[in-house]
């Protein structure tokens, strides 16, 4: 790998249509978006929590876990195995305050930790995944906030 690959355009994701299974879901249906680094779900699908069930709607947008290139040979790339955790962390992100109004930023990334368990990450993983969120999420947390505020 040269000294500046981590600068290079990330990979395309998965093809077309692609079913991608998972523990608590039975199976996701995503479609990739020609031309951009996101998925959308090509089909609605639910987790259903200790005291939530999330209902993640068809055609929801998402970019994966958002993971800085330089740390995907650490942990993965956005589209690895916690993408069932991210697709439901980020919509709670996203349409939480409208949604799921209840939910505290807190909640959202114990959820995202309980899903990754649940799909088989191991707890070292989860665990860094869960700290990462903690420190970095607040940004997405406020940004999703503040554009739900503007189109009120």
């Amino acid at each position: 790998m040269s000294k500046n690959a981590w600068l290079q355009k990330p990979p395309e994701p998965p093809l077309d249509y692609v079913v991608l299974p998972s523990m608590p879901f039975g199976g996701i249906v995503l479609r990739s978006i020609p031309g951009r680094y996101e998925m959308e779900t090509a089909a609605p699908f639910e987790w259903v929590g200790p005291d939530i069930t999330v209902r993640i709607p068809k055609h929801y947008v998402f970019d994966g876990a958002s993971i800085p290139r330089p740390f995907w040979r650490v942990v993965g790339s956005p589209w690895g195995p916690y993408r069932d955790a991210a697709a439901v962390h980020d919509y709670l992100y996203s349409h939480g305050d409208k949604a799921y109004p209840e939910v505290t930023r807190k909640q959202a990334d114990k959820y995202f930790r309980q899903i990754m368990l649940e799909v088989g990450i191991g707890k070292t993983l989860a665990a860094i995944m869960y700290r990462a969120v903690r420190v970095g999420g607040w940004r997405g947390w406020n940004r999703a906030r503040n554009a739900s505020d503007r189109r009120r």
